[in-house]
Parts: C-alpha cells; structure tokens; sequence
C-alpha cells in the first residue's frame, strides 16, 4: 500500500483517505515499534554499562583495599626492623625562626631557640619533656660580632614544661642560645 496523493481543494473518495490514514497509521506503527525496540536496546545497554561499573568499582576497591594492607605490611616490617636494629628515626619536627624541635620514633626530644631578654626569666619549651631529667646547655653572647661567652647562665627554676634563667644585665651581653634534650 502507498500513500495517494490527493490534489490541494479536490475531493477524495472515502476509499481513498481510508487508505491513506491506514498507510500513516502502519507508518506509524513501524516507527513507533523500532523506537520501542531502540530504547529497549539501550536500557540493556545502560544495564550492561552499569553492571561493568559496577564491577570495575569493586575491583578497583579491592585492588585498593589489597594495596592498603600490603602498605600496612611494609610499614610495620620497617618499624620491626628499626626496632629489632635499635634505629631511631624523627617523627616530628619544627622550625620558627630561631624556635625549633625534633622528636624521635623512641620519644627523645631535642629543642631549641635564642633568647634576647637579660635579666632572670623563662623559656617555655615548644614540646614539655616527661621529667625534669632532661639535659641543656646555654651559650651566651656579646655585642659587637656575636662573641661567644660561657659559664654566665644560671638555673633559677627547672620544669619539664620550662627552664628558668639568668643573663647578667652587665657588659655587653645580648642574649643565649639554648638547647634542651631529654625524654
């Protein structure tokens, strides 16, 4: 069956327009069934998509999961290792300025800084020692040239979150520098 033309402002038989709409109505048939056959095509295909998706996610997250527990291995292999050898290693550290700190995988910590005040005063460490058994030494020095003078710093005052000092307010002297190490 095809599709009869009908001139513009004739009449057409009613055989004739019955054809006509029954050649549309197949047409329309035809198309709306392959769209129907398309969108069943690709909601399998989203499917199918989805499904792979979905699987690669989960694999990728395994393989993550695997890498994370291998990483875990290595680590505590290390930290086995350096125990079983007695290797310390720095697990922390800092620097402002002439304030700084390192602390060790076996809980030893090192700081340090300069102070320019003279007189008796305190210098708060960035990082309190467990006890007062922790060492330091200070070195103060003298204008001009930052020459290096020993022997005139005394404790007035030791705390594990601090250390009391005094640095003569005679002669030339313009301050320490000092450092602190302990547990």
């Amino acid at each position: 069956m095809a599709l009869i033309n009908i001139e513009y402002g004739s009449l057409a038989s009613s055989e004739v327009v019955n054809n006509n709409f029954q050649y549309l109505d197949d047409k329309i048939s035809k198309v709306t069934q392959n769209m129907n056959t398309d969108v069943t095509s690709l909601s399998e295909s989203m499917s199918t998509l989805s499904s792979t998706v979905e699987a690669n996610l989960e694999a990728a997250n395994t393989a993550d999961e695997t890498l994370q527990s291998n990483i875990d291995e290595v680590v505590a292999d290390l930290e086995e290792a350096r125990s079983a050898f007695g290797v310390s290693y720095i697990v922390e550290k800092y620097v402002s300025g002439t304030s700084w700190y390192r602390i060790w995988s076996d809980g030893f910590k090192e700081q340090g800084g300069r102070t320019w005040t003279l007189g008796s005063h305190t210098i708060y460490f960035l990082k309190s020692f467990s006890n007062t058994n922790y060492t330091y030494t200070m070195t103060s020095w003298l204008n001009p040239g930052d020459r290096f003078s020993n022997g005139i710093n005394h404790n007035v005052g030791k705390n594990v979150s601090y250390i009391g000092i005094h640095i003569p307010n005679s002669g030339n002297y313009s301050g320490a520098d000092w450092y602190a190490c302990g547990y």
